[in-house]
C-alpha cells in the first residue's frame, strides 16, 4: 500500500533527512487530501515525529506545525 510505504520510507526511515522530507509530503498532502483522510492515515506518524533524537528533525516538525495547524481545527 503506497500510504504504508510513505510512512516506512519516510517518517521511519534512519535518514534524518528523509524523516524532515516527510513534513514537506505532509504539507502537500493536506492540499491534495480531505482532512479526515490526513487525520486517519497520517496525523499520528506525523505526531510522532515530534518526539524524534534528533533536534534538527524536531525543528522541522516545530515549523511544520505552522502550515498544518489551521487544517486540522
Amino acid at each position: 500500500e503506497l500510504i504504508l510505504s510513505v510512512k516506512q520510507d519516510l517518517a521511519e526511515s534512519p535518514s534524518c533527512v528523509l524523516r524532515k522530507a516527510f513534513f514537506y509530503f505532509c504539507r502537500s498532502a493536506m492540499l491534495a487530501f480531505s482532512r479526515s483522510f490526513f487525520k486517519t492515515h497520517f496525523l499520528q506518524t506525523y505526531m510522532s515525529l515530534s518526539q524524534d533524537k534528533v533536534a534538527t528533525v524536531r525543528m522541522e516538525f516545530a515549523h511544520s506545525v505552522v502550515f498544518i495547524k489551521p487544517y486540522l481545527d
